[in-house]
């Protein structure tokens, strides 16, 4: 991250865009058991990446008035509010503000719909949390004017 965009707080209303990526999924063949530390699996496993089963993100940011110290969000899942999901994302959001800055100073709205059942066996979390960290990089470039190298 850049010096000069480290510790300067955006006006509201002065910066706004999107971010989208698809992120393919995967399915477990030998599947962990269980975390420890921050979201380090206890034993190895082995799966497959569904080119054909993936999760599409949208994430529309706008900056706003400072006073708050974590990111403000609402999330969609396929059109519909998930609360329990939107959870999930505030605490991963929390735990990455260090090294996204910006996230103090945006609302964020979060649009994700995948190409396959929800609770089917395949890893849609593992493909949601893959699309929008790629989502809060492309808004990191473009805030700090960066060019990807490729997409």
């Amino acid at each position: 991250m850049s010096d000069n965009f480290i510790g300067k707080p955006m006006r509201p209303g002065t910066a706004s865009g999107v971010a989208a990526w698809r992120s393919p999924s995967n399915i477990a063949l030998v599947k962990y058991w269980g975390k420890h530390g921050i979201q380090l699996p206890n034993n190895p496993s082995l799966s497959f990446s569904l080119t054909n089963a993936h999760t599409d993100m949208q994430v529309k940011y706008v900056a706003r008035v400072e006073g708050k110290e974590k990111a403000s969000i609402e999330f969609k899942f396929e059109g519909k509010q998930n609360e329990g999901f939107a959870k999930r994302i505030q605490k991963y959001l929390d735990s990455i503000v260090k090294y996204f800055p910006y996230l103090k100073s945006v609302d964020l709205e979060i649009e994700s719909q995948n190409s396959f059942p929800h609770s089917s066996g395949i890893a849609s979390s593992a493909s949601s949390m893959s699309a929008l960290a790629l989502c809060l990089t492309d808004i990191e470039y473009e805030l700090e004017g960066k060019e990807q190298d490729e997409h």
